[in-house]
């Protein structure tokens, strides 16, 4: 297997496939690079799923948001699969103890937690909201 080079340019990327590798444990994925390399995650058997990677913004998204952002970029068109439904189950069966979850995650969690906590239900959250999502207003009704 030739090795893998990271192009200029792509530290996120080899990131997140640090960061996958580090907490794999179970079946093999075969991910084919938009280079056209392919990264082996798992054992060294025949591979039970793969995926093609279309946009590095796919690994962007696995640090920031972990299995969400996985999710997230399937959707947004960053990756596909022939079969979605082996490259999850391969996916979740190798990363459900661990987690993909890193402290770049946690840190991209705080202005949601933060937006959380501003709408949370005590008497001036609560007018907030309100106000946010039923108040029409006087100028409405003229």
């Amino acid at each position: 297997m030739p090795p893998l080079v990271p192009p200029a340019g792509s530290a996120l990327r080899w990131a997140a496939v640090a960061r996958l590798r580090s907490r794999w444990s179970g079946g093999r994925l075969d991910l084919e690079m938009p280079s056209g390399q392919t990264l082996r995650l798992g054992g060294s058997g025949r591979a039970e799923a793969s995926a093609r990677i279309h946009d590095d913004r796919l690994f962007l998204r696995l640090l920031l948001r972990g299995e969400l952002g996985a999710g997230e970029s399937f959707v947004a068109g960053d990756w596909s699969s022939d079969d979605l439904v082996a490259v999850l189950r391969v996916f979740l069966r190798a990363t459900s103890a661990r987690g993909l979850e890193s402290p770049l995650t946690r840190i991209a969690q705080l202005p949601a937690l933060r937006r959380h906590r501003r709408a949370a239900n005590t008497r001036a959250g609560s007018q907030r909201n309100i106000h946010a999502h039923y108040d029409l207003g006087n100028q409405f009704y003229r």
